[in-house]
């Protein structure tokens, strides 16, 4: 499994990593300290509308970022990052084991099969999961991910402009993979990780420390605004602020005590709370439908959804499964305050993760 994480350069200067959410900008820098690194610095800032798409269209002009860049000093800072946008495909596969190099050439092929680009115009990557005996004959189960290179270029050059130098773009999935592993290895049962976000969350299933299944649901935390926005007949900045102010799902044993006002609120998330339910458990459905697949015993939450009060309790019952927010070990995180641990950060501590030397 360690192959899954890429090579670590063997430095001993901070770890930084930019994680451009539809809602919020992240960026997270760690540095080695003793057996786990620390958090040095973050900062968090509103992500300008349409962010991807006008950087798609090259008129992105930096924003929020330029500004948090000059704002905290951090021109020419080594990020991570990652690309938060539709043209970035994933895709599991099973192909029989090969070189390597035939290997490489047949994913190449799966991936024009989703994404009709030259393979000059491409950028395809991928990482071998696991091998299996199918009759007399190996296969391997394979995550590939692919992207147009015109926008990662187009990406660099705007983070270049903005003073940042981007050594790498690494997936959100395996970014949380890295940063629960070692939550993952106190057990064999399968756990789904669930990053869940303003529009999209993001499923990671792994068995142990073995990765097994990857998915980007189209779902998040925009639906709970949405809904309640609905719900109280407000806009949607109205609904946002209320729904991180006083949001709250009630459970049974909480309805009878309840104020007027939190029934209100619980009542107007339950529309976008079914919506999330729908397609979560489709998507779990989907993976139990696989071969060797075997059921999720647990779930950890994280995405700024995670922090709604009474949303842990809701997503265990509603999947009947325990689920919790859950901080992971690999970080050492203060006790509280912007260097403790925000579930709303978790892509990025991951991200960061990638470039820590293995000894710290």
């Amino acid at each position: 499994m360690k192959k899954i994480l890429h090579k670590l350069l063997p430095r001993k200067i901070p770890c930084s990593a930019l994680d451009i959410g539809v809602g919020e900008t992240k960026f997270v820098s760690l540095a080695p300290s003793g057996e786990k690194p620390v958090i040095m610095f973050t900062a968090r800032y509103p992500t300008p509308p349409g962010f991807w798409t006008e950087i798609i269209s090259r008129k992105l002009t930096g924003g929020n970022l330029a500004e948090m860049i000059v704002q905290h000093d951090l021109g020419g800072t080594e990020i991570i990052s990652t690309i938060g946008n539709d043209s970035v495909v994933t895709r599991h596969i099973s192909l029989l084991k090969a070189a390597p190099k035939e290997l490489a050439k047949a994913v190449i092929n799966e991936a024009q099969k989703v994404m009709p680009y030259d393979t000059d115009e491409l950028v395809v990557r991928h990482i071998m999961l696991e091998e299996r005996a199918a009759g007399n004959q190996n296969k391997v189960e394979i995550l590939f991910a692919a992207l147009p290179l015109s926008l990662s270029y187009q990406y660099h050059a705007l983070l270049k402009h903005c003073g940042l130098a981007l050594v790498a773009l690494d997936l959100p999935a395996i970014a949380l993979w890295r940063l629960f592993k070692n939550e993952l290895a106190q057990s064999e049962a399968i756990t789904a990780i669930m990053d869940i976000g303003e529009t999209r969350t993001c499923l990671v299933i792994a068995k142990g420390q073995q990765l097994q299944y990857t998915r980007t649901m189209p779902v998040g935390g925009a639906l709970l605004t949405g809904s309640m926005a609905d719900g109280f007949g407000m806009s949607i900045e109205q609904a946002r602020a209320m729904k991180e102010e006083q949001g709250i799902i009630l459970d049974k044993g909480s309805l009878a005590g309840a104020e007027a006002t939190a029934l209100q609120i619980d009542l107007s998330l339950r529309d976008g709370l079914g919506q999330m339910i729908k397609e979560i458990r489709r998507s779990l459905e989907f993976y139990a439908a696989r071969d060797y697949a075997a059921p999720v015993r647990q779930v950890f939450l994280a995405g700024g959804t995670s922090k709604l009060k009474g949303f842990e309790q809701f997503i265990g019952e509603a999947l009947d499964l325990p689920a919790k927010v859950v901080q992971p070990s690999s970080i050492l995180f203060n006790a509280s305050g912007e260097l403790g641990y925000d579930p709303a950060m978790a892509v990025a501590y991951g991200l960061a993760l990638r470039e820590m030397p293995p000894d710290v």
